[in-house]
């Protein structure tokens, strides 16, 4: 590294846009239509008080496999599934009672914080499972690492960890004496 290159200043990159993949919302969208589906074979059965729940059980399951953005999808989806379908007069979007509207509302509150809850614990369990693997992977390297006799056998070593690691090219450099000399480098 030259003194040049820390001088110039690195040019600002444009922030990346997320992709939105469409998959996650379509199995969204499935769950709530399975729900209506369930939901209406049971209301054929016999009459159930806390039918919201089976939309609430879709909307938790959607965020612990999809994360967040799709369960609040399914949060307002079923909303108005449940509203459409359930709520006198039935197939509008009029609300006659106002204790209907209350739980509506309320419904969605819960469906929203409990879909990002759950999105949160999905991604920490994927923080979780990615530092395990690094650890992992750690600690099979230092137990390698104690067991090279030879300084170039552990650069071999890190360079191959290296490379490994970050799929980059490594090259190790050592100083014997006045020269540097390449002690051990992969390439991609």
């Amino acid at each position: 590294v030259t003194q040049e290159a820390e001088a110039r200043p690195e040019a600002p990159r444009p922030a990346a846009r997320r992709r939105i993949a469409p998959l996650p919302f379509l199995y969204a969208t499935v769950a709530v239509a399975l729900a209506l589906a369930i939901g209406e074979g049971l209301t054929a059965l016999t009459p159930i008080p806390n039918l919201s729940m089976l939309f609430m059980l879709s909307v938790l399951l959607i965020a612990v496999s999809f994360g967040v953005g799709p369960a609040i999808f399914a949060s307002f989806l079923s909303f108005l599934t449940y509203n459409f379908f359930f709520i006198q007069p039935l197939y509008t979007f009029t609300i006659a009672e106002p204790f209907e509207l209350l739980a509506l509302v309320i419904f969605l509150i819960v469906a929203i914080i409990s879909s990002a809850l759950a999105g949160r614990v999905r991604q920490q369990a994927t923080v979780a499972a990615t530092r395990m693997r690094v650890m992992r992977r750690l600690y099979e390297f230092t137990r390698r690492l104690s067991g090279l006799a030879t300084l170039d056998a552990v650069a071999e070593g890190a360079a191959g960890e290296i490379h490994a690691s970050l799929g980059r090219g490594v090259v190790v450099l050592l100083a014997e004496g006045v020269p540097v000399v390449i002690t051990a480098g992969l390439d991609q």
